[in-house]
């Protein structure tokens, strides 16, 4: 694909994914399919703003912006949730919907998003509350009830062990995500 589509497909995807009226993504996705000028849509990307009559400075500023955030992996996680998706066809929005039925998190955070950084913050922090509530539900379980009162509190014990490890892992996620999103100047969701 020229880089002209990349940076269009790329913008699409921002656009698809705002939280912008339907009718304010329908008007942007009319402007991408005109436009030409490739800084327009690397601006639209970086700021999330359109930019027109740019001259040859500003040009310059806004490929070396582009080229950092690149190189940051902003726009290179874009592009890679974009192709993924794309490489999947049409078995993608199938896995997604399948899974949406199973899991409350891929339903919360947006059945057929992109995999950007936002949904990962989604179902990271839909996922931590999960396993919180798991946690709450194992450790209030009364043991003496059961007919194999040692075999259950062995299991509880592991099962206490495997939701504060899983809760751990997560919350060192978020801290990570939101000092990047910190960074960035930007919020993780």
């Amino acid at each position: 694909m020229p880089k002209i589509q990349n940076l269009k497909s790329m913008t699409g995807t921002k656009i698809i994914e705002s939280k912008l009226s339907n009718m304010a993504k329908k008007q942007l996705l009319i402007f991408l399919k005109e436009e030409k000028d490739e800084h327009v849509l690397k601006s639209f990307i970086l700021d999330g703003k359109i930019i027109s009559g740019l001259d040859e400075q500003v040009k310059e500023i806004i490929d070396d912006r582009f080229l950092a955030s690149e190189a940051g992996g902003r726009i290179a996680a874009l592009r890679k949730s974009f192709m993924s998706m794309s490489s999947l066809g049409i078995a993608w929005p199938i896995y997604r919907k399948i899974r949406s039925v199973f899991d409350v998190c891929t339903k919360k955070c947006g059945k057929y998003e992109l995999n950007t950084v936002r949904r990962q913050y989604c179902m990271t922090t839909c996922n931590l509350a999960k396993y919180k509530q798991y946690l709450v539900h194992v450790s209030n379980i009364n043991c003496s009830e059961q007919k194999n009162p040692i075999k259950c509190k062995d299991k509880k014990q592991k099962n206490i062990l495997k939701y504060k490890v899983k809760i751990s892992k997560l919350e060192k996620i978020i801290n990570k995500q939101e000092i990047a999103a910190k960074k960035r100047g930007t919020t993780p969701n």
